[in-house]
């Protein structure tokens, strides 16, 4: 809780005024250089001060740990700026080698967990890169984590979004990625390469996580992934109890992963500020497990009171969780709401054929509510064409999991409940393996319940 009372004089009445502003745009800045007869330098000088303050009510040791609070808030501007002073102040110290190398070390730590669109944070997406090499330059010429951080161009994956949010799926890509990571992977998991074996891993969970191969699970890598942690608690102290978290849910069953993500949501990321990402994959799956009255609770508390005043980047999780909760509680017209401010939201530098092929799944789910097999099928056929002209193909991903599923429903719909009932079960056990979005099983089981429970 920020204390405006820290704050006296001019500045107090600034920091008011940017307590109390709606509107999208900012503050409007010309009337207070007006009414309090300010210069430029001076009000700019009052922000710098005023925001300072507040990082330090927020995370009053600052360094790489303040980074984190930013990046996990979607505060990228923020980040880009701070990161820019800290590293200008390391800089600037003589026989500081070890210093920077922390600090390059924890930044692309961070950066390999935040969902950063380059289209829209271009300046910061271009300074990762610059961290990375910087990073591979400041450490020892013999070090074999240098020397694997630049065969495998770990800095490309560490400053560039996979897939491409505007192509969409790319099988071919996402095999060759998966091949030369899993080569990598082989090479180093048992030497000493932390940050090369910390970003491969995690490159790994996140494919295995969100994408089908046959034959292939992320527990192996998630079982790593909480071994780097457990032997290098200082070198991750600000990701680890995220991080194992992370791994614990893909080894463990759902019923014990609830009662985690709750405790995690409130208690164990107080410090460091929970990721809005995270929050968002926790929050849907603590009241997909009938915890309504804890997701209530959490929205009044923690929700901002205007969504709209949000960077767009932002604002589509707090959507996003409104959605799986509405839909929880049985107000699917409201839900419908928030999936227009998404596709709104979703535009121009935000613009990810991925979201937008979940969003369409929801938009399957409210037509078969409705009851209209007719138009559930033209919504069905419509968003496999909309998948499949962007690579997508059968199983490969929960929302292809999804939109296959129902489309196989509908051939048993007024007859064949003994199939329907198959597909359904084929379905949970598909979804049960790829542990892809949380709310897929909830609403496949409702559209059976549409039309084969009677």
């Amino acid at each position: 809780m920020l204390r405006p009372l820290q704050f006296r004089g001019v500045k107090r009445k600034i920091f008011f005024k940017v307590l109390a502003c709606r509107l999208r745009e900012g503050i409007k800045s010309e009337g207070i250089l007006h009414a309090n007869k300010l210069t430029k330098k001076r009000y700019y000088q009052l922000i710098t001060e005023i925001l300072d303050a507040c990082y330090y009510d927020i995370v009053p040791e600052g360094g790489t740990n303040l980074l984190l609070f930013l990046g996990n808030k979607h505060l990228f501007r923020h980040f880009y700026n701070e990161a820019k002073k800290q590293e200008g102040y390391l800089l600037s110290k003589k026989n500081n080698r070890a210093a920077l190398e922390h600090f390059y070390f924890d930044i692309l730590v961070d950066r390999s967990l935040f969902v950063l669109k380059p289209k829209s944070n271009d300046k910061l997406s271009e300074a990762m890169g610059n961290y990375a090499q910087r990073y591979v330059e400041i450490v020892m010429p013999d070090s074999e984590d240098t020397r694997y951080l630049q065969k495998s161009e770990i800095g490309r994956l560490i400053t560039k979004p996979f897939p491409d949010p505007e192509q969409g799926f790319n099988s071919e890509s996402v095999n060759h990625l998966l091949s030369e990571l899993e080569d990598l992977f082989e090479a180093i998991k048992d030497g000493d390469f932390i940050l090369a074996q910390f970003v491969i891993n995690t490159r790994l969970i996140w494919l295995f996580s969100q994408f089908q191969f046959e034959g292939k699970s992320p527990a192996q890598y998630a079982a790593f992934g909480l071994k780097l942690m457990k032997d290098h608690p200082v070198l991750f102290a600000g990701i680890k109890d995220f991080y194992s978290l992370q791994c614990l849910q893909l080894l463990q069953d759902e019923d014990k992963n609830i009662e985690e993500f709750k405790n995690y949501l409130m208690n164990t990321s107080e410090y460091f500020g929970p990721s809005l990402v995270h929050i968002a994959h926790y929050f849907s799956r603590i009241v997909n497990s009938g915890e309504t009255g804890w997701g209530k609770k959490y929205i009044e508390k923690f929700f901002p009171c205007n969504i709209d005043l949000l960077r767009d980047d932002a604002a589509i999780y707090y959507y996003y969780m409104l959605i799986v909760y509405h839909i929880c509680i049985g107000q699917d017209d409201q839900s419908e709401k928030y999936i227009l401010e998404m596709f709104n939201r979703l535009k121009g530098r935000n613009r990810d054929i991925n979201a937008y092929l979940v969003l369409r799944c929801y938009n399957v789910f409210f037509t078969a509510m409705r009851g209209d097999p007719i138009a559930l099928e033209n919504a069905v056929n419509r968003n496999l064409r909309f998948a499949k002209l962007h690579g997508y193909k059968r199983d490969n991903t929960s929302p292809m999991l999804f939109l296959q599923g129902v489309n196989d429903l509908l051939k048993y719909i007024g007859a064949g409940h003994a199939d329907a009932k198959k597909i359904l079960e084929r379905f949970e056990e598909q979804f049960n393996v790829n542990r892809g979005l949380a709310q897929f099983p909830l609403l496949f089981r409702k559209i059976y319940n549409k039309y084969f429970i009677t």
